[in-house]
């Protein structure tokens, strides 16, 4: 079996896993034939955990960075890894990936902050807690402790008063016409 096949094979085979293992065992692939390249393994269904594998094992037996760093920066290695320059001197190659790693972490915040703003992540825990709640019938109350019953009640108050009184008044075109003559 040529370094091409072992390389597909252990993609198909323990790729997905994206371990430092196999981080390992595709930079020692690559050590059976330095003309192999990590674009030979990208397919149509290219999935990240296989990126990591083989752009990960190139950047290994590049001398480019350890396997435990690869690991550690695994995600940026499975958004990136077309984005990657293996020309890199290893200082260099590492600010690269620690420059993907600070926009992935800067966009999941922006993302996270529009989301908030926009009320999408108070939706989110609100439709998980009916979930929950749709879980509890009658008859599980009929035997629940006091205790339960009581927590019930405070989660009850909680929610009322985060729904409070806030609710705004609108005025319609008929009522501003009367005002401003």
């Amino acid at each position: 079996m040529n370094a091409k096949e072992k390389g597909s094979a252990l993609l198909r085979l323990r790729g997905a896993g994206a371990t430092v293992e196999s981080i390992r065992q595709m930079a020692d692939i690559y050590g059976e034939d330095d003309t192999l390249r990590p674009n030979y393994f990208v397919t149509q269904k290219f999935e990240s955990a296989k990126a990591i594998t083989a752009f990960g094992g190139y950047a290994l037996f590049k001398g480019l960075m350890t396997d435990e760093l690869i690991y550690a920066q695994r995600d940026v290695f499975g958004a990136e890894y077309l984005n990657l320059d293996y020309t890199l001197s290893p200082v260099a190659f590492k600010a690269q990936i620690d420059a993907f790693e600070a926009l992935q972490i800067a966009e999941a915040n922006e993302k996270a902050s529009k989301e908030r703003s926009l009320g999408v992540t108070v939706g989110v825990v609100v439709t998980s807690i009916g979930k929950k709640l749709s879980q509890i019938n009658k008859s599980d109350m009929a035997v629940a402790s006091e205790v339960t019953k009581h927590n019930m009640r405070l989660i009850i108050s909680q929610l009322q008063s985060l729904l409070g009184d806030n609710t705004l008044e609108v005025e319609t075109a008929k009522e501003l016409q009367t005002t401003s003559n």
